[in-house]
């Protein structure tokens, strides 16, 4: 008899073997049977001969020479044979049940484009950070998998989701065109956007992942993702309803970057300016600290050069 495919995985990875060694044994351990494609974009540290050596079930490998993480997802998608496809990034990992309950509420929600879920920060050491869903004050209300109403909007104001807590259907995918390759930054929360405009969304306040945050990676690189931000808020300039909401909080998120960005730079009255922006739109506590640490950096500064 032939074995159904309830869901195929897609890991892209380039030299992060010790991480993905963690991500893959917790797809091995789901409860369901899924086919895991793993795409080495390119690795040097012996991920290639470690995979070759892995006895896993339904695991495929697409090898690649440095494509990029947007690219070798949209390869994937492509040579995926489910008719959902669930993101795990190299460097996280999922908790035990994750797919099943996921799967389970695309059968109740057949028409849903995608469905996520809120996700555990932690960091190399080991030391936990909270949840995206606690960082970003959003309530779910259930555990369990329910239709987001206006989901673009929310979406749009608050970047909730975690690409390791994806499944999404492979034809809304392939609708949308996937990930855009011509985004420096950002190209997960763009597709999530498009996605969302497209189809149902599911939401479930369970914790279903664990995201390992580490310097230098994708998320580091705020330049990068500054500029992709206003490249897909030129999107949003007209809207209207609770899309311009959406995009208020979105804009106040870009100047709270460009703010952070000016104080990495070493410029915080800039900084303070920004803030003043991004405080307009978002009224965050966080904001009012940040800005009373602009203002002693600026003043150190003066005293410096006076």
């Amino acid at each position: 008899m032939k074995k159904v495919l309830s869901c195929s995985v897609i890991i892209p990875t380039r030299n992060c073997l010790p991480y993905l060694k963690a991500a893959l044994m917790s797809v091995i351990a789901q409860d369901v049977v899924v086919e895991t494609i793993v795409v080495d974009d390119g690795s040097s540290d012996g991920t290639s001969q470690w995979l070759k050596l892995q006895n896993v079930p339904d695991l495929r490998v697409l090898t690649q020479d440095g494509i990029g993480p947007a690219r070798a997802r949209n390869l994937a998608i492509e040579a995926a044979r489910s008719d959902l496809i669930a993101f795990l990034d190299a460097d996280d990992f999922w908790w035990p049940g994750k797919i099943r309950t996921q799967i389970e509420a695309h059968a109740v929600h057949p028409e849903a484009a995608l469905s996520f879920s809120d996700y555990l920060h932690f960091d190399p050491s080991g030391s936990l950070h909270g949840t995206s869903f606690d960082f970003w004050s959003f309530k779910a209300h259930s555990s369990d998998y329910r239709v987001l109403p206006d989901a673009e909007a929310t979406l749009l104001g608050a970047n909730l989701i975690g690409t390791s807590t994806v499944v999404a259907r492979r034809d809304s995918l392939l609708r949308v065109n996937g990930f855009a390759t011509d985004l420096p930054s950002a190209e997960d929360w763009d597709l999530w956007l498009r996605l969302a405009a497209s189809g149902q969304t599911l939401v479930s306040g369970a914790v279903t992942t664990s995201y390992l945050m580490r310097p230098g990676g994708e998320t580091q690189k705020r330049g990068a993702r500054i500029a992709a931000l206003e490249m897909i808020l030129a999107r949003y300039g007209e809207c209207n309803g609770p899309l311009q909401k959406g995009y208020a909080g979105a804009h106040g998120r870009l100047c709270a970057g460009q703010a952070e960005w000016a104080r990495e730079r070493g410029e915080p009255w800039c900084a303070l300016s920004w803030r003043a922006r991004a405080w307009n739109a978002l009224y965050e506590k966080r904001l009012l600290r940040a800005a009373a640490s602009d203002v002693v950096a600026g003043l150190k500064q003066f005293a410096v050069r006076a």
